[in-house]
């Protein structure tokens, strides 16, 4: 897995940062997802959004990652969004139930025009 972080400026001038992803997010990847993104979501305040556009498939490891990097946004009052426009991926978040605990929008553009 491929994972670049970028920061943009959301519509209320706030400073987000933008994880993009590409490749598999699974047991080999999911490691290193949490290494990326767990330091920046422990700022207090800071926002994230997780790209996932480039990802083709999710394993029950990778699930956990995104939990854990849900739970560690809650713990340091931050905030974790998904973008999301597999299919694949998008079932597998409905089924599990994260879709209703984690903010997910189709488009990047969406993501950061959201409040």
């Amino acid at each position: 897995m491929e994972l670049v972080a970028t920061s943009v400026h959301g519509a209320g001038g706030d400073e987000i940062t933008v994880l993009t992803c590409s490749g598999d997010l699974d047991l080999e990847t999911s490691d290193n997802f949490k290494g990326e993104i767990l330091p920046i979501l422990s700022v207090a305040g800071a926002r994230v959004i997780v790209n996932l556009t480039g990802v083709p498939f999710i394993d029950s490891t990778g699930l956990g990652a995104l939990i854990t990097a849900h739970k560690r946004a809650q713990e340091s009052d931050s905030r974790c969004d998904l973008v999301v426009a597999t299919p694949k991926v998008e079932r597998l978040l409905a089924i599990t139930g994260l879709d209703v605990i984690i903010p997910i929008y189709a488009t990047l553009a969406s993501a950061i025009e959201a409040d």
